[in-house]
Parts: C-alpha cells; structure tokens; sequence
C-alpha cells in the first residue's frame, strides 16, 4: 500500500515541501525537516539537520582511519511496498513478532566537521575506499557507498542532542523514491553529548529517547519505504573486524585496479 503524500516533510520554519521537489537538482542539500515516524513511541515528530553536501563528500583513503559501528532493530512502520514487495523473505511490522535487520556502517575517525563555526552541529562525511553503509532486511542485502554522520549538540527545541547516520540520493526517474538509509537516535533532553564531535565509540541507546531506523528505496520497480527502531549498536568483535576489514580492503583494492584498466 502506498501512503499518500509520503513525500512530503514539514520544515523546521513551519512551511511543507515535498520532496520531490529536489529531483534535478546538484545533491547539495541543507534540510532542517521535521521527520514523521510511527514507532514503538507513538506519532512523534523529530526535527533534525540533514546535511548531504557533496562537495564535502571527499575523503583521502589512504590517510583515512576506518571505524565500524554493526546495528540491529525492527521494523515498526512498513509505510509502502509498492505495487509489491521485492523481499524474497516476507517482512512485518507486526508488534508481536516483527521483522528485525541489521547491518553496518563504516566511516573516517579523521572526517573533519563541514559546519566547523557552529558548536551545536557537526556534520562528517566519509565516501571511498571501505567506507560504506550495510543493510540486511527480508532476505535482501544493500551495499551503498559512503556515509555522512551527523552530530547535534543541545540544539534548539524539540532536538536537543542527535547522532544521525545516513546515505542519500535524490529521486530520479528511474528511483522515484530517491535513497535513503538513516539511523537517528534523539535525546530531547540533550544530556547524551558534550560537544558536537565525532563519536568515535557508539553512542549508549540508553542515552537516547528515540531510537529510530528509516529505509526507502526503489527495487525492481517496486517502492519500498519502511521504519523501526534500533536495538543494538556496537564495535565488532576483534576478530569479526579483522575481516570485515580485510574484505573491504579487497573491495577497495579491486576497484581501484578495475578503474585503472578502463580507457
């Protein structure tokens, strides 16, 4: 079922757009929206900086530090799997027993902030090399390359503090529904950071009033826009990093040699 209008957001000055309104346009994006979620909490609004700069979107690997953060969840809202789902394994969002994902994201301990004047926002951009953002759901699994992280610091009414983990793309015609992958976690009463730098471990959930997860993506055709919650965010165990690094560095490395054979 499609959700009617579920394009459209409410910025933070009180005017609604619709997203769609960006299609075409340079992926430079500054975004203060208020983002509607149906969650474990009830309908609740959250407004929060989304920052999608590209021409900050550049990283040096071979200097970069590699961090990863691994995430569960479950979902809470399936909002649209239009005109069919493209999972081969049946989701829901059934309380009683929903359906959970995971996945991974890996960004740059070295990323410098984007909004370095304002001490309540800090935005940090990794893209290249191994860094990526993972997402395991209804028996698919997504790979998308590079993530911005977001850090909001004892912001201004409703936010307080925010830890915002996301990958986006624009609609096109051919992705009508654009991409976006987002991990969000909000603590209204701003206590969870001291300063709008770069978590380097993951942030404690107990910390957060909101744990919220957001996916929408066209597959085969198919809109797919679905919300949950996030259990669990955590480092790897030693040996589960060792290779998962090792996996990206091979990833990395054959990219870069097939780029180099292209004319």
């Amino acid at each position: 079922m499609l959700v009617p209008n579920h394009c459209w957001y409410e910025t933070c000055d009180g005017h609604t757009r619709c997203a769609a309104t960006a299609r075409g346009r340079a992926a430079t994006i500054t975004l203060c929206a208020v983002w509607i979620f149906k969650g474990e909490h009830g309908m609740m609004r959250l407004c929060g900086t989304i920052l999608v700069t590209t021409a900050f979107l550049i990283a040096c690997a071979a200097n970069a530090a590699p961090i990863t953060f691994f995430y569960t969840g479950h979902l809470t809202q399936i909002a649209s799997l239009d005109p069919d789902s493209p999972f081969p394994d049946a989701i829901t969002d059934n309380t009683s027993n929903p359906t959970t994902f995971s996945g991974s994201f890996t960004f740059n301990s070295f990323a410098l902030d984007n909004i370095p004047g304002d001490p309540q926002s800090g935005s940090y951009a990794s893209v290249g090399g191994p860094f990526h953002f993972t997402l395991a759901l209804g028996g698919l699994n997504f790979d998308f390359g590079g993530v911005s992280i977001g850090v909001l610091n004892n912001y201004p009414f409703p936010v307080g503090d925010q830890y915002q983990v996301l990958y986006f793309v624009n609609p096109t015609d051919d992705n009508p529904t654009g991409i976006q992958l987002s991990v969000q976690l909000t603590d209204l009463a701003g206590t969870a950071f001291a300063g709008d730098s770069l978590p380097l471990r993951p942030p404690a959930l107990s910390a957060f009033t909101f744990t919220n997860f957001f996916f929408t993506d066209t597959i085969a055709g198919n809109q797919v826009e679905v919300a949950g919650v996030i259990d669990s965010l955590q480092v790897p165990e030693p040996a589960t990093y060792a290779l998962l690094m090792t996996g990206l560095g091979l990833a990395w490395w054959r990219a870069r040699r097939s780029g180099a054979k292209r004319p």
